[in-house]
């Protein structure tokens, strides 16, 4: 300020700082109770203590007086006050608005000082409250940018470790204590209703965009892990009936194949429904659908034990593996829903939209390509165990 003024009237500049400096402690009181009275983030708490505000406060208006002097510009004090507000989340909205409130107290300041017998020319007064408007817009971007630069780093950190967390969480078996740190750290409950999903991801895109905010509309909270090729997450549906309306949200946001788990009902349960979740995903085609995890005694059995029921299904159903592919499709439907229909040629023909004696020539074809009898008890478990199999894992 002082470069602009000629010599006759830097006198004049230190008077008005100093009639201004004698009301500070004054108008920190005034500015700090405003703060806490008018400002949301200031009025919960989160900038801490009255104290630990006036002493900041009081810090930032001796900076902006003492540029006034012809000191310079002092970014020091602003880009502290960012880097510490973002680290207490406030909003930048809030924190900003603090700044506006003690630029314009300090204006004021200026200008009833400047009043003040003797009175200062006006051109002195406009001058001080040009440098202070300058001065503003100069301490609110150095706040700014210290505040942007620090979120980001503090977002970058939370989310190295929340993926650590998330990789604890779908381990075998992180251990009590561990998972309810764990649960703490991602803010989820202990015991509850969840899902477990499995996706791909495309070089480690979001496959589903926006899904985490639409879910919690819905109160359902979700913890997300996106890898270079796959994501997986988890969801807290707080209680089993809303599951159906996170499968309807997942379904309208998701750009490839999902599998979901069943509900189930502990965190330390999380590594095996995903691998449940893992298993739909990886049976289904590319294309963006949703589907969830049959819960049967005979689905999970089959999941329990991957590798050796592969191999019994391929032992069992033989020859039909090497039919084409449509073929094999068609004679395996058809069993299933000749199973589902309690063995009724009529009931399955009408699920199937075909005659009963097209569903009894394919069953007959299904057991000269096995070796295996449907009129046998013992011929009906060894091929309904293994068309689940073959189904669920044929990838």
């Amino acid at each position: 300020m002082l470069d602009s003024v000629g010599s006759a009237d830097t006198a004049l500049v230190h008077e008005v700082v100093g009639r201004v400096r004698r009301e500070l402690p004054a108008m920190v009181d005034h500015i700090t109770g405003r703060m806490f009275t008018e400002i949301p983030f200031y009025r919960g708490g989160g900038a801490g203590t009255v104290a630990e505000v006036r002493a900041r406060l009081r810090v930032n208006l001796e900076a902006g007086l003492s540029s006034l002097l012809g000191v310079g510009h002092a970014p020091g004090p602003p880009a502290e006050t960012g880097r510490l507000r973002a680290g207490q989340d406030a909003p930048l909205a809030d924190v900003l608005c603090a700044y506006r409130l003690g630029y314009l107290v300090l204006s004021n300041a200026v200008v009833r000082a400047g009043a003040q017998a003797p009175a200062v020319p006006a051109e002195i007064v406009i001058e001080l409250l040009q440098a202070l408007f300058r001065n503003h817009g100069l301490d609110a971007d150095a706040m700014v940018d210290a505040y942007r630069e620090e979120a980001h780093y503090l977002m970058s950190q939370r989310e190295r470790e929340r993926a650590a967390y998330i990789d604890v969480l779908v381990s075998e078996d992180p251990g009590l204590a561990t998972l309810l740190e764990v649960a703490r750290a991602l803010r989820l409950p202990v015991d509850g209703s969840f899902l477990a999903i499995a996706t791909v991801s495309d070089r480690g895109q979001d496959p589903m965009p926006r899904v985490v905010s639409a879910l919690a509309a819905i109160d359902v909270t979700m913890v997300w892990r996106i890898r270079y090729d796959t994501a997986v997450g988890v969801l807290s549906v707080r209680k089993p009936a809303r599951a159906d309306q996170a499968m309807a949200v997942l379904r309208r946001h998701t750009t490839g194949p999902v599998g979901v788990s069943p509900v189930f009902g502990s965190l330390r349960q999380t590594a095996w429904a995903l691998g449940l979740a893992e298993l739909v995903r990886d049976g289904m085609p590319g294309a963006p659908t949703v589907e969830q995890f049959e819960n049967t005694p005979l689905n999970v059995l089959v999941a329990g034990g991957r590798d050796a029921a592969r191999t019994t299904a391929r032992t069992v159903l033989g020859g039909l593996l090497d039919a084409p592919g449509e073929t094999q499709q068609t004679l395996l439907a058809t069993l299933r829903e000749w199973v589902s229909a309690a063995g009724s040629a009529d009931r399955t023909a009408q699920r199937l939209h075909c005659h009963p004696n097209t569903v009894r020539k394919r069953l007959r074809r299904l057991e000269e390509l096995t070796g295996r009898s449907l009129a046998e008890p013992g011929g009906i478990a060894e091929l309904v165990t293994a068309c689940h199999a073959w189904t669920q894992l044929r990838r």
